[in-house]
């Protein structure tokens, strides 16, 4: 018995010092930049939230990729004292939560003056993604802030936090229609996208196919069971209807998108999957086939 108490105490003394060297999660406020990081800056004031309803109020796309845990601070300058910097700090259940919400911000932007798989810089601001967090810093008056600023900014945080955000780890299926297994083409709609009535969780990747720029999209459910579920509420919601037609051995549909354009949609195992900005039927049926030659292969690297 005294040896089994032994044991017990060694384990639980062993736990103890391991709890007390593992680094504690900080409160977000205090790993926001301070005013002696950034000299011409003095900080106005600072918040902190963990509740939804105060969450949404700051803005509702937050909540829904999943924020819950939010910190900002407002600084302004020293030189012109109308001139804000606003510095926002988040925690999110994952990264995958993270890169969904920089990539929904970042969007398709062709005006960064920086952009990464993790950061991006433009005229309105510096947006990151590091593990679970997530990091935007904007201001009240871009046009009288220069892109470094916004750096330091973002630079500061992203230091402050990095000793404690997870290691970034994204599934495999974020990089489908990927020939260069990156993110930097890509956006997540977690509440779907406006040419697919009835969708969620919409990846929409920018892909180079017949010379010409294709906004491709997919959703990767958990089943094929899901997949068709998804495929027939989008089928079902989207107006004008889907002309449904077949092309060799896939079956899919399409509908007028934006202008003249055409947007094809289809289906393949737990993939829905398509085309938003298609020239013609023709065209359609060719990016396709193109699409569906990937997902088989894709397939075929599981085997």
């Amino acid at each position: 018995m005294k040896k089994k108490a032994l044991v017990l105490n060694i384990f639980i003394v062993v736990c103890l010092s391991c709890s007390m060297f593992a680094p504690a999660k900080p409160q977000l406020i205090n790993v926001l930049p301070r005013e002696t990081d950034v000299p011409g800056w003095l900080l106005r004031n600072k918040v902190a939230f963990q509740k939804q309803g105060a969450i949404e109020s700051v803005n509702r796309v937050f909540v829904l990729f999943g924020v819950k845990d939010y910190a900002g601070a407002v600084f302004y300058s020293l030189s012109d004292e109308t001139v804000m910097v606003t510095v926002e700090l988040m925690k999110l259940p994952s990264s995958f939560h993270s890169f969904g919400l920089f990539s929904f911000e970042r969007g398709f932007d062709p005006r960064a003056v920086e952009s990464e798989e993790t950061r991006f810089i433009d005229k309105d601001g510096a947006f990151v993604w590091k593990g679970e967090y997530y990091i935007r810093v904007t201001s009240n008056k871009p046009g009288k802030i220069d892109e470094d600023c916004f750096a330091t900014f973002s630079s500061i945080t992203v230091s402050n936090i990095a000793a404690h955000a997870s290691t970034i780890e994204l599934p495999d299926y974020v990089y489908t229609f990927s020939e260069s297994y990156s993110t930097r083409d890509l956006v997540y709609y977690v509440m779907g996208h406006r040419l697919l009535p009835g969708s969620k969780h919409v990846f929409v990747r920018k892909k180079t196919i017949q010379q010409k720029e294709r906004y491709v999209f997919f959703i990767r459910e958990s089943a094929s069971l899901k997949s068709s579920e998804m495929y027939n509420a989008i089928l079902s919601s989207t107006r004008p209807s889907f002309i449904i037609t077949k092309s060799e051995n896939i079956l899919m549909g399409y509908t007028r998108g934006d202008g003249t354009r055409l947007v094809f949609i289809s289906l393949f195992r737990d993939y829905v999957y398509g085309v938003l900005n298609a020239d013609d039927v023709d065209d359609g049926s060719r990016i396709m086939h193109r699409l569906h030659r990937d997902l088989t292969g894709y397939y075929d690297q599981d085997k």
